[in-house]
């Protein structure tokens, strides 16, 4: 199934490379995950593979709902400006 695969993908980013923001959580870190994707080739080539079997919606609000799932976070807003050139919104968090 594919949904395992995304939520080890988005534990990886999270207790890796961004888990200097878990305490306090940044509000921005779902926008960060999708950062660190762009800017990684290796996770990129994942991403890719995740998309080449489901769609754009799909596989970003995967991974947007884990970000929040493996945090344990509060959702606490929309964005509608994010960095990421990999999404359009993302919901803000807190923990």
């Amino acid at each position: 199934m594919f949904y395992p695969q995304i939520r080890r993908f988005v534990d990886a980013i999270l207790n890796g490379r961004l888990l200097h923001h878990r305490f306090p959580c940044s509000a921005d870190i779902t926008d960060l995950v999708f950062l660190e994707i762009e800017n990684n080739s290796a996770l990129m080539t994942t991403y890719i593979i995740f998309r080449s079997n489901h769609s754009e919606m799909t596989v970003n609000s995967a991974i947007g709902r884990f970000v929040r799932e493996v945090w344990n976070l509060n959702n606490t807003g929309r964005e509608y400006k994010p960095q990421s050139t990999l999404i359009k919104t993302y919901m803000k968090h807190s923990n």
